[in-house]
């Protein structure tokens, strides 16, 4: 599944790039920083995390994983307030309440049937 992942991901990545017109591409392809950066992500920040998650998806209940994957973008917006200073709007936090009160319903829900 993880390689599933990856190849997905990179297959879309390599879309993108030939489908921009490649202005800001020809500095970077030069530069060792941007290789050694991109070669981290690629391999910390996406091939691992996919390995974890799936990992961790197959060892826990359904419960526990619907009420971790449905609550995901609520946290990551919760983050972003915190840690990056970002604003978000009235509508932005009653989504945000809706997604993880909709969340806790299911895995109630879930349960207790």
């Amino acid at each position: 599944m993880t390689m599933v992942q990856s190849g997905i991901v990179g297959i879309g990545a390599f879309f993108l790039l030939f489908l921009s017109d490649g202005s800001p591409f020809p500095s970077l392809l030069d530069s060792s920083v941007f290789w050694w950066t991109t070669l981290y992500l690629v391999v910390c920040c996406t091939v691992f995390a996919f390995f974890a998650q799936n990992y961790a998806l197959k060892r826990t209940s359904a419960t526990k994983v619907s009420l971790l994957m449905g609550s995901e973008p609520a946290f990551g917006a919760l983050f972003a307030v915190l840690w990056l200073g970002e604003v978000l709007t009235v509508l932005q936090y009653a989504g945000g309440a809706l997604i993880l009160i909709a969340t806790i319903k299911v895995a109630i829900n879930k349960h207790a049937g």
